[in-house]
């Protein structure tokens, strides 16, 4: 009687490790989650040679310096901007060579603030495009000492 119980729990054993691994399939799945984040990268080469002027005078340009662009947007622009305005009857323009399929807007003043520069940006990566810088001032702005002004580039929409 024992043997049989025994024998009958062996088999109940048996039976069900065997469904367990007729259930058992020969593929799974697995989900996986994918993301692209954005990248929007500009830099400059470096600052351009001082800009220095006689009141009432021709300008004084600099295109010394340029910027890499790097993108996965789309309608996307760069805009400029200055940490202080510049003195009185004196001008600072910025002019931006856009990157392939993008418009540049020419040279553009710049101000405390953002001016669009260039537009119409896309999905891009681009090197070496250029900056020229014009400064200029009037007779009326006198003489003015040396002075600098910070120049902020951003990539927005």
């Amino acid at each position: 009687m024992k043997t049989t119980k025994i024998l009958g729990l062996l088999l109940v054993i048996v039976v069900l490790g065997a469904s367990g691994l007729a259930l058992a399939a020969d593929t799974v799945t697995q989900t996986v989650t994918i993301q692209v984040d954005p990248v929007n990268d500009i830099s400059v080469s470096g600052d351009p040679a001082p800009l220095i002027v006689t009141a009432g005078g021709a300008p004084a340009t600099d295109s010394s310096t340029s910027y890499d662009l790097t993108t996965n947007g789309v309608a996307l622009k760069i805009t400029g901007e200055i940490d202080t305005d510049v003195p009185a009857d004196t001008t600072l323009t910025v002019d931006l060579t856009a990157p392939t399929g993008a418009t540049s807007l020419g040279p553009t003043l710049l101000s405390t603030t953002p001016a669009d520069l260039v537009t119409g940006i896309g999905t891009v990566a681009e090197t070496a495009l250029g900056i020229t810088y014009e400064f200029s001032a009037l007779v009326t702005a006198g003489a003015v000492g040396t002075e600098t002004r910070t120049v902020t580039f951003t990539i927005t929409n």
